[in-house]
């Protein structure tokens, strides 16, 4: 699995995955409160970026995968987020 950092290039998040991180700056985070670190698993484009870009925006460190072998992948290293969750 090819992880990159793409914080400032939503672009990445088209190609492969990537790691998405704001370090807590969003707008609905408290000035204390450390980012939750949240896994995108999904293989259609538009859905990555929509839901990167909102997460990312409000201070959530991302990690998007194009499918589900690669969120497995993401799950196994030792920064994974810690509660794995489905959403429909």
């Amino acid at each position: 699995m090819r992880m990159l950092s793409c914080a400032d290039d939503f672009g990445a998040a088209r190609r492969s995955s990537c790691s998405l991180s704001r370090g807590g700056r969003g707008r609905s985070r408290d000035a204390g409160s450390a980012p939750v670190r949240i896994l995108i698993a999904d293989d259609d484009v538009t859905s990555r970026l929509v839901l990167a870009g909102v997460l990312t925006k409000h201070g959530n460190d991302v990690v998007v995968t194009v499918d589900g072998d690669e969120a497995w992948e993401a799950m196994q290293r030792p920064d994974a987020p810690s509660w794995p969750s489905s959403i429909g």
